[in-house]
């Protein structure tokens, strides 16, 4: 019986070395596969990451070059705005001697300098 032990005991060392090897080769390919897995992704992901930057240089390139059309569209506008915001600066002022005359003259000039202030920086927003 002594042989039939160690022969039984062959037997789950070969079974136990071969499971071991198994799992060895198991490893090694899960772990190449992670790899080759990761190196995709990494790839895919860089890919991803220079169309995205293209297209935002795109749309980024289009934008100024509307915001450019748009500008020259409306200069003739913004032009005109300006022109009125200094005609209605350089208004004649008439010489009044009464003190409450000159106290409405006083508000219209306040009124009329705010108002030719904002149309100067409405125009220039345009």
């Amino acid at each position: 019986m002594e042989v039939r032990d160690e022969y039984d005991e062959l037997g789950k060392d070969l079974a136990e070395a071969t499971r071991a090897e198994q799992e060895r080769k198991d490893k090694e390919e899960y772990e190449r596969n992670l790899k080759e897995t990761l190196k995709g992704m990494a790839e895919a992901a860089a890919k991803l990451k220079v169309e995205r930057e293209a297209k935002e240089a795109k749309e980024r390139e289009e934008a100024e070059a509307l915001a450019k059309v748009r500008a020259e569209a409306l200069r003739p506008i913004r032009d005109k705005l300006l022109s009125f915001a200094d005609a209605i600066a350089t208004l004649p002022l008439p010489d009044v001697t009464d003190p409450v005359a000159g106290a409405i003259l006083e508000d219209a000039i306040k009124t009329l300098t705010a108002l030719a202030r904002k149309i100067r920086k409405s125009a220039k927003e345009l």
